[in-house]
C-alpha cells in the first residue's frame, strides 16, 4: 500500500466526511514502556528536552493505535474485521495527555485521513490511507 504524497485534505477532497476526537492519557508513554519500548525520550523529561522535545513524547505505536481507534470508530462501526489496511506519514510528535482530532474523507472502501493535536494545532499524522471492507457506511 502506498500513500499519496500529493494528498492535500480539503484542497483535494473537499469538506471532510467525519471528525473523531481522541484523548490520549498522560500515562500513555508509561503504558507503552511495558510493551518493551525503552527509549528514554518517552519517559525521561531531561533526555527528551536534550533531544529537542518539550517533554517525553508518545511512542509512535501508541500514536498509531489512537489513530486506528479513531478510524474504527468513525468509519468501521468499531468492527476491527472491517479495517484491512492502514498507512500514514508521521509529521510531528504527540505528547501524552494531548487530544487528537482525526479528519476522515470517505471514498468507497478508501478512507483518507489526517490527524492534528488540538492543543497545539499541529498536524501529527498526514497523508493517511485506510482501506476497509464493504459494509454499511457511517451516517
Amino acid at each position: 500500500l502506498e500513500t499519496d504524497p500529493n494528498f492535500k485534505s480539503e484542497a483535494t477532497l473537499g469538506a471532510r466526511s467525519q471528525e473523531v476526537e481522541t484523548a490520549t492519557s498522560p500515562q500513555a508513554a508509561l503504558i507503552y514502556r511495558l510493551l518493551g519500548g525503552r527509549a528514554p525520550i518517552h519517559i525521561d523529561p531531561r533526555i527528551a528536552r536534550a533531544e529537542g522535545f518539550s517533554g517525553p513524547i508518545m511512542h509512535g505505536l501508541s500514536t498509531f493505535g489512537h489513530i486506528c481507534h479513531a478510524i474504527l470508530k468513525g468509519a468501521c462501526d468499531y468492527r476491527a474485521d472491517r479495517l484491512r489496511t492502514l498507512a500514514a506519514d508521521f509529521r510531528a510528535p504527540v505528547y501524552p495527555g494531548e487530544t487528537l482530532s482525526t479528519q476522515l474523507w470517505f471514498d468507497g472502501e478508501a478512507i483518507r485521513f489526517e490527524t492534528r493535536v488540538l492543543e497545539r494545532d499541529v498536524i501529527v499524522i498526514a497523508n493517511g490511507l485506510a482501506i476497509r471492507t464493504r459494509g454499511r457506511a457511517p451516517s
